[in-house]
This record gives structure tokens, sequence and C-alpha cells, in this order.
């Protein structure tokens, strides 16, 4: 520095300012914790060989040093376009790297744990100046960053001031992920048959439930709950369950049928519902302080079930203890309390609530008892008529309920808690992964005569941040129905004491009623258009049931039937099936499966007699004397002595021709007596054997078409006697002796001793029968000829002798 009063030296001077100048450059790199810094300055040169030297001193006052660092990290997330985060899916971060102190800050890199950080380091970072290219970084979305929903993490910018003390500086930053939780359901099962192509009870379902991660975060405690399969969730919950099983009796709710209850304020006389019997202990029916009611809705509902409580798996039987379990639900706006209910012809196992809140429901607490009588079975149903009471804000509730139970589908609780759904759960689930579950149901009476098996199960897990999220799936699981029905008949006849069939003998048929479908039939009936039935409709039959006491009916032998050799015919059995299309059956003598008609064979006692008399005899001649010529008048009475209705009767006889007929048709011990008719000129042979007597002989056919015959008789239908006509012997001869001439021996024309008379003798047989071995004899002469072979009545000869 130049001094005042002196004089000026250029080149000193020139060469001190040089110094100084060097001096302030210097001088920023300088870090000191002192105030200020004095700094002496020589310098030096020569004039002429000379060395010449000049000294000066500077004081300057120093700013401490104050070294820092910061750092802004950001970042940019690149979803892919589909604006959601996805595994895979990058962030670009960016460091921006400032020097916010007084000091250079050298060697400056930038250190993350989530990345690596491209770039750098800086050799010098300048008080004041930033850098916000150097380092970048690219980061890939993990699936732990997405069910996290963000990603957070810090930057670590690291240096050294001149000093070689570290300096750092932090920041970090946080990028949301947005991105939806979701699952889907897809259930679906298969029908095992059993292999015989239709579903019957205890036919099985396997159910596959497969739950997939359709979102992009992990799921955990992957879970199936569905009310066909988890036992908890069915009819009858846990403590409905524990309360059967700690009385020591092992069932389970089974058959729903609808209470049909019917709320309604007790403000007059209780309706017993469908005029059944009346519900007995009950007798509250009064509407209490009626004007202190508010106007809030009130009412009850349910469903009652039947459980059973003992007795093996399958169709229930007599003297089986079956339980009604009552599920009870608050429909109103206000609690209920006092609810009793009174079922009748049952024992009370539990029948009252205290409280039931707006829109809980009780399943469990109510249940009565009772055990399966004939009549039960024989009905198909439990017709226990009940009365559910219960109040609400001093008001009083009745419900009727008359809807019978129906038996059909009965289950046992074993074979409802066998249906179980595996696995429990799955821990974690990733997104696009699949949890598969499965179950086994078995398939009850009341599911086939549902025709199908369809419900809802429900998929739940928890997101990440322990939100439940659900998804549902309906499966259903068509079951064929063949309904089918089969009818057997047969008959028996009794015949009396006889042992013969008659017109008015029973045959008694009895019909076995078989359920050969996979269905239960209802109303099941019987027509016969020869008969009427007596008994039934059956109220109900289970597949695979049979009923052989309900149906019977008889019927009174006719000639028609005798004729026929037997009675044939068919019934039909009808029933209704669930979908409400009659099925029916034509009756077989045996099998379920055939359809012949039912015969009951009658032996036919087939028999025709026939009595052959004379009813006139006709004196042609007149002579008072049954002879030759004269003529025979002869009657045939014709008698069925058999059962059966004989036709084509005919009557035939070697002595005569029969007049009349055939005869078309003759019924069981009816007679005729008109039809035939013959005559009968008698011979001269007929009169000399003092008789005549034959037989005649009838034919007839019968229904198998037999011929039938028989010899008549001349009074019993029962006899086989030749008829015989006498005709009684009147013998007479008469004798003419005559002179036929005199010889005039001596031709003197004169009768006189030696003429000869010559005599002639004419015999004539006045009876009725032929004379034989006919002599003459003279005292007086010598009768020459003969003797006369024979002669017949009325005849004469007068050449013999």
């Amino acid at each position: 520095m130049r001094q005042p009063g002196k004089s000026r030296s250029t080149r000193p001077k020139l060469r001190l300012r040089a110094a100084l100048l060097t001096c302030v450059l210097g001088l920023a790199q300088v870090q000191s914790a002192s105030a200020q810094i004095v700094n002496d300055v020589t310098a030096t040169g020569s004039v002429n060989g000379s060395a010449v030297a000049v000294t000066a001193s500077e004081t300057v006052s120093v700013i401490p040093a104050d070294p820092r660092l910061s750092l802004l990290k950001t970042g940019v997330f690149n979803d892919g376009g589909d604006g959601k985060a996805d595994v895979g899916d990058t962030i670009a971060y960016k460091f921006s790297v400032s020097n916010a102190g007084n000091v250079s800050v050298n060697n400056v890199s930038i250190s993350d744990p989530l990345v690596t950080v491209n770039g750098g380091p800086l050799t010098v970072l300048l008080p004041g100046s930033t850098d916000s290219s150097t380092f970048t970084a690219i980061y890939a979305l993990t699936q732990a960053d997405i069910d996290a929903g963000q990603v957070a993490n810090v930057a670590t910018v690291n240096g050294i001031d001149p000093s070689g003390n570290p300096l750092t500086a932090l920041d970090g930053v946080t990028m949301p992920l947005v991105s939806t939780t979701s699952l889907t359901l897809d259930k679906a099962g298969t029908l095992n048959d059993g292999g015989d192509g239709r579903a019957d009870a205890g036919d099985t379902i396997l159910y596959q439930f497969i739950v997939t991660n359709t979102g992009p975060t992990t799921l955990s405690n992957v879970t199936i709950t569905d009310p066909l399969l988890d036992l908890a969730a069915r009819a009858a919950p846990a403590r409905a369950l524990a309360r059967i099983n700690l009385d020591d009796l092992a069932a389970a709710p089974i058959q729903t049928a609808s209470l049909g209850l019917r709320p309604a304020v007790a403000d007059s006389a209780m309706q017993q519902p469908e005029n059944r019997p009346p519900v007995a202990q009950f007798t509250t029916d009064v509407l209490l302080n009626p004007t202190l009611v508010p106007s809030v809705p009130t009412g009850i509902a349910g469903i009652r079930r039947l459980v059973q409580l003992s007795g093996g798996v399958g169709s229930p039987k007599i003297g089986d203890r079956i339980g009604v379990l009552y599920s009870l639900t608050n429909t109103g706006d206000a609690p209920l309390t006092g609810l009793t209910v009174h079922e009748a012809g049952s024992d009370v196992f539990g029948n009252s609530l205290d409280y039931l809140a707006p829109g809980d429901t009780n399943t469990g607490e109510v249940m009565f008892t009772r055990v399966l009588t004939e009549d039960d079975l024989a009905a198909g149903v439990i017709d226990a008529p009940a009365v559910v009471a219960a109040e609400s804000r001093n008001r009083k509730l009745l419900a009727g309920i008359g809807t019978p139970m129906p038996l059909s589908g009965i289950e046992h609780v074993d074979t409802l808690q066998t249906a179980t759904i595996s696995p429990t759960a799955f821990a974690t689930l990733l997104p696009g992964a699949q949890a598969v579950f499965s179950a086994t149901y078995t398939l009850t009476q009341a599911d086939i005569d549902a025709g199908l098996v369809d419900n809802t199960a429900t998929a739940s897990a928890l997101d990440p941040g322990g939100a439940t999220i659900v998804s549902i799936d309906t499966a259903t699981v068509p079951l064929n129905p063949l309904p089918s029905i089969a009818l057997v008949k047969t008959g028996s006849a009794d015949l009396g004491a006889d042992a013969v069939a008659g017109i008015g003998d029973l045959v008694t048929y009895q019909f076995t009623v078989t359920n050969t479908g996979n269905v239960t039939l209802t109303n099941i009936a019987i027509t016969d258009p020869l008969v009427t039935i007596m008994g039934g409709p059956v109220a109900s039959l289970a597949p695979g049931d049979s009923d052989s006491a309900t149906f019977t009916a008889t019927h009174a032998l006719t000639q028609a039937d005798l004729d026929a050799g037997g009675v044939t015919n068919q019934a039909t059995a009808s029933g209704t099936p669930p979908n409400g299309n009659v099925v029916t059956d034509l009756s077989d003598d045996a099998d379920i499966n055939g359809g012949d008609p039912t015969v009951t064979t009658l032996t036919p006692a087939s028999a025709i007699a026939l009595v052959k008399t004379v009813a006139t005899i006709v004196d042609v001649n007149g002579n008072g004397v049954t002879d030759q010529g004269d003529q025979l008048n002869y009657a045939f009475t014709v008698t069925n002595t058999g059962n059966v209705t004989l036709t084509n009767i005919a009557i035939t006889d070697p002595l005569v021709t029969v007049a009349g007929g055939p005869l078309a048709a003759l019924a069981p011990g009816v007679t005729d007596s008109t039809t035939f008719t013959a005559a009968y000129v008698l011979t001269q042979a007929d009169a000399d054997a003092g008789k005549v007597s034959n037989q005649a002989t009838v034919t007839a056919t019968d229904p198998s078409g037999a011929t039938l015959t028989d010899l008549s008789d001349p009074s019993l239908t029962a006899g086989n006697t030749a008829t015989e006509t006498p005709i009684p012997p009147a013998p007479a001869l008469a004798l003419v002796k005559a002179v036929g001439t005199v010889t005039d021996v001596n031709a003197n024309g004169v009768n006189d001793p030696g003429d000869v008379i010559n005599y002639t003798f004419t015999l004539s047989n006045t009876g009725n029968v032929t004379l034989s071995n006919l002599t003459v004899t003279d005292p007086l002469v010598q009768v020459s000829g003969g003797p006369l072979a024979s002669l017949a009545p009325s005849a004469s000869d007068a050449t013999t002798f």
C-alpha cells in the first residue's frame, strides 16, 4: 500500500499489488476460527543490480466457516398406463444436492438403501451451488411395496468440508401407490350319482371353490363359508345342536316346513288355524292398554324343522323320537318379550324366550318332541298345529301355525356334519394366484325333491390393511328328477264250501304301490275300472318305499267272469312328484317292472243234461191199440248243469230226426224244453218187440271251446238211461173156412157121394203183433199146406192151407 507523503516507486508498487492480488485469490479457500486474518507481505526487487525490498501488512476480517449440504429427493411414478400400481412398475428418482454453506464441499456422493444411485461423486460443490442432474435412480416396485400401499425411504448425501470433516444430509420421499384389492370366487359342483345315472339321497356333490386374487395386493386368511356345508350356518346353529347333544339326543335339524306365521294383534277371540284341534294351555287373547300402544310395527315370523332324535340313519320308523325345532324372528321395530309356543300333541322340550330384539332370530331355544306313530308314517307328515304368543309394549301378538311338516327327506345329524370345507384357510394369496377349496355334500331327499341344490358361498380374505374383502358365487347343481311309480295287483277268490266258482263269489284284491323313482310322491291313489278301491290316497311315499296295506278291493263274480274262465284286468296307480306332473303305472300281477294284467283263474265246471220223454202217442188207425203206424211224439228237456254258459246246443237221435235248434246259448241252471221235438212212427218190429227203447245225445260248446255231450235219460238230469215206450201185445187170429169148389166127380150135376168138396182157409192176423208157425187143422179133412212161417198184423193168407 502506498504510504502518504512518500515518493512513488513504480515497480515495487506494481509488485506489491501483484502479491496482494495473489493473497486475495487464496483467501476464499482458508478456513479459520479466528475473527480476523493479519497478513504481512514483503516485496523484493533489484535496481541496477542492487536489491530492493518493501514490506506491507494487511488485516482482513473473516466470516466463520459454515459448511452445509442439503438434499432434495423427488420421484415420478410410472404405472405403465393402467392407472394402478403393479409389480415391475417404476419410480424415477432424482436427487438435487445443494451447498447451503459458505465453504466448498468435496467428494459429494449419494447413498440410498432402496436403490442404486447413478452418477457422481462430485469432486467439489461450491458454496451456494446446486446440482440437480448428476444423481438419478430407477426403482422397480415389489409386491411388498404394493401390499404396503406406498414406497417410502430416505436417501443420504455425503461430502467432505475443507477441513476434512464429513458432511451429510438426509431427505426422504413417500410415493403412494394406488391399488384396489379384489378377489373372485368360482364355485362349481359335480354330482356323483354312484353310476346309476340318477340322483338319490345319499349320493354326493363334490364342490370346488376357486378363489382368485384379482387385485394387486397380497391377501391373507382366505376362507370359504357356505350355508349348505357349514353346520353352524345351517338351520340350527351350534347352540341348538349343543342343546340337543347336552340332552343326549344325537340328532340334527332337518326338513324345513314353512310356519305360515300370521302375526296379528290379539284383539278378538283366537282363531285356530285350518280348523285344527285347539292348542292346549293357551288362553291369552287380550289386547292390553290399547290406547297406550304406540304405532310401532310389530311382528313374528319364523320356520320350524323336524329333528330326528333317535333311531338310525334312514327313513324314520314307528317309535322313533323326533323333535320340532323352532326358529323365531322379530320382524318388528320393538322388542318382544315373554315369547311362548304351544304345540298340539307334543312334549315340551323348551317353549319360551324371555326377550327377542328387533331383527334378531333365535334358533334352538324352542323345541318340542314326540314319538312317531303308525298314523304319522301313513300320513307322511307331522301335523302339529301350534300358536306362538309374544308381548310387545303391552300388545299381545299371536301367530297360528298350521302347515304340516313332511317326513320325507329326514336326515340324521351325522350326515350333516360330514360336509366340511377343506382346507380351512389359506394363509396368503398372491396377486393372480388361486386358492382351491373342496367339500363333499351328501344329498338329502329334500334336495332330490327340489330338483337341484342351489346355494351361495362366500369367499373372504384380509387385505394388507386388515380390511375384509369378500366375493360370492352361486352354484346350481341340477338333480334330474325321475319320478316313477309301480303297482302290483294280486287277487284271490273265495269259492265257498263247494269250491266251485259261482256268481256272487268274491275275489279279494291286494295292491302294493312302490315309489320306484328318486323323488317323493304325494297324493298316491289307485283307480280300477273293475272295482271300487277302498283306502287312500296315501299322503306321501318316499323313493324305494312300498305301501301294501292301504288299498284293497273286492269283486263279486259275474256270469261273464265264469264264462271267461277268470277275471282279468289292470288297475292304475298315480302319484304327484314335486314338479306337479302326475306319474302313473298300470299294474302287474307280480313284478314292479312288469305290466301284465292280474288274472284270477276260475276253473270251469261245465256240464249239460238231456231228458227225453214221450209227450203223446197218436193212435193213427184209431183201433185203440198201440201198433204199427201209430206215432210217438218225443219231448226233449236240455239243462245247463254247470257254471258256465254253453253255446251251440244240439240234439241228435239215432231213432228220429230231431226238429229245432241248435240252441244258441244256455246259461247255467237254465232249462230248455221247447226248442227240440221229434215224431216217430211205430214199426211192426217195435210192436213185436213190445217197446221202443233208445237214447238221444245232446252236444254243446263251453267257453273254452270244449265240446260237452250227454245221453238222455227219461226223467233225471243226472241219469243216463234209455227212454223206453212199452207197446202192450194184443195178438189175435181170425180163420175163415169156405168151400172153394165142389168137384162133380160123376158129372151128374148133382152133389152126391163121390163128389169132392174143395175147402179154402183164410187166416187173418187181427192183433198187433206178428204171428208165426201158423197151422190149420180140421177134424173133417186133411188140411194140406203150411205151416205158415209168419203172418203180420192185419195180413191175411188164403193160399197156404
